[in-house]
């Protein structure tokens, strides 16, 4: 950590680079997203040394920008790296911070925070808030010695709301926010060259002759090996403990109460979102939720996202 945070701004101030943010609730497709930019565009292809982590191909705004603990030497290393940096926030519009675990959440800097809003693209990465939430608590609430059981993790309550209610006040904080494109994961998945052209026209480059999705990240031991080792590697995606594991989908965790809780807190959202037509998802059959939090069924077979 530098002691001369003062000055970060003003030394961003002189590379002249445009970075793009890839904003998220956690879960949402945030590095398929930084993943499909570095693959497409050669102003995005990040790189980094061998055998330093993959978070070095991109800034981690919300941990190496927060107020007090400026990380300049590897913000600048990051940036000078590339024609259009790639900046990851989970943050609200404006690069606000909210906490989404008891005990609060450290404030971005605001000088950083303002050179990051006033210089950048944005772009907003969505997803399925059912599926945000079984991935959510699979990622950190299994991350404890004893797992937090999935009905309880929905209903935790910070601040006076829960993950739920947390989530869709996220999404919707950034869908009236005209400064960003708002994508949604299951697009981009589902129709990636008009998603891809899109998003070129928003971060003002040329669209890719031949759009690719990045593939899925290889989380073998090998892999992370190679990974670890490699200049560009191809996924930068961030693996829980037990990312093993087969993924499931959401009615394989959602009890029925779940389900009355999630529409409760969230539901009009998936309605306007698109992923319902009214609120019938509720009352409908759901799979047997499993009783292991750590032991999960094999996945629908349409469930084929990438960096879940």
């Amino acid at each position: 950590m530098s002691v001369t945070q003062e000055s970060l701004p003003e030394r961003l101030a002189q590379i002249p680079c445009r970075p793009i943010v890839v904003a998220s609730h956690p879960r949402s497709g945030t590095h398929l997203c930084i993943d499909t930019l570095r693959l497409n565009f050669s102003q995005c292809h990040s790189w980094k040394y061998p055998l330093e982590r993959a978070y070095m191909l991109y800034w981690m705004l919300d941990e190496w920008g927060k107020q007090g603990e400026i990380h300049d030497e590897q913000v600048l290393s990051v940036v000078k790296r590339v024609e259009r940096p790639l900046i990851k926030t989970h943050a609200l519009p404006g690069l606000e911070m909210i906490p989404m675990f008891s005990g609060g959440a450290a404030c971005i800097d605001s000088r950083l925070a303002g050179w990051v809003w006033q210089n950048a693209r944005v772009i907003y990465m969505y997803r399925d808030g059912r599926e945000v939430m079984r991935s959510f608590h699979r990622f950190f609430a299994t991350e404890a010695d004893h797992p937090q059981p999935f009905a309880e993790f929905l209903r935790t309550n910070i601040n006076g709301r829960s993950h739920a209610r947390i989530w869709a006040d996220h999404v919707e904080s950034w869908l009236a926010e005209d400064r960003a494109l708002c994508v949604s994961m299951e697009s981009l998945l589902a129709r990636p060259q008009r998603m891809i052209s899109e998003i070129a026209r928003h971060i003002e480059l040329a669209a890719p002759s031949d759009p690719k999705l990045p593939p899925r990240c290889d989380k073998d031991f090998m892999g992370r090996v190679l990974r670890r080792a490699g200049i560009h590697p191809v996924s930068s995606a961030v693996s829980s403990r037990y990312s093993g594991d087969r993924t499931p989908h959401w009615t394989d965790v959602f009890s029925p109460a779940d389900r009355e809780f999630f529409q409760q807190e969230a539901g009009h959202l998936l309605t306007r979102l698109g992923y319902e037509t009214s609120d019938e998802w509720v009352d409908s059959r759901p799979a047997q939720p499993i009783d292991n939090p750590l032991v999960f069924r094999a996945p629908r077979a349409d469930n084929t996202a990438i960096g879940l």
